[in-house]
């Protein structure tokens, strides 16, 4: 099970400063890319299911042709 730490802030997250940063706008996906059973993901290859999620993304950012297309940045 996943235990808070109460002295912890999100702010001192380095996540969660890269999110949020002054005069930035992101769009953040904050969850486990795979099934689990229990309390908490393993996170085995996180990184890359990831990056296969945000390459599966840009090519059917390359393929649409529907409106909004162009607006969203990954890095």
């Amino acid at each position: 099970m996943l235990i808070p730490v109460p002295q912890s802030t999100p702010h001192s997250n380095p996540g969660f400063a890269r999110m949020f940063a002054p005069g930035r706008l992101t769009l953040g996906v904050l969850f486990a890319i795979e099934a689990y059973a229990g309390d908490a993901p393993t996170m085995k290859d996180h990184v890359r299911l990831a990056r296969e999620a945000e390459a599966d993304c840009r090519a059917a950012r390359r393929t649409s042709t529907g409106p909004g297309r162009g607006n969203m940045s990954l890095r």
